[in-house]
């Protein structure tokens, strides 16, 4: 599998996902708000096995950080994912 943030594929075998690749890199989908403010992003993944079967994804992130307009006070996540394979 590519990994959509950190590993761009290449010629080598740690370009890729592995069993051996650190937890740190198996990053799919990101989310960040700055400031007081939101943010949401939405990604397409795949993953394809050697042997044929693949699975394609839809992930999602809402990110809520400090108090946005009326809302009270904190911090929130919101993640969603959906397989097809």
């Amino acid at each position: 599998m590519e990994g959509a943030n950190d590993l761009s594929g290449g010629p080598a075998a740690t370009d890729y996902l592995n069993p051996s690749t650190p937890e740190s890199d198996r990053i799919l989908d990101t989310g960040q708000a700055s400031g007081p403010g939101t943010a949401y992003a939405e990604d397409e993944n795949m993953m394809a096995a050697p042997g044929g079967p693949i699975i394609s994804m839809v992930t999602g992130i809402a990110v809520k950080n400090r108090p946005v307009f009326a809302d009270g006070p904190g911090n929130a996540c919101i993640f969603q994912g959906a397989a097809f394979g």
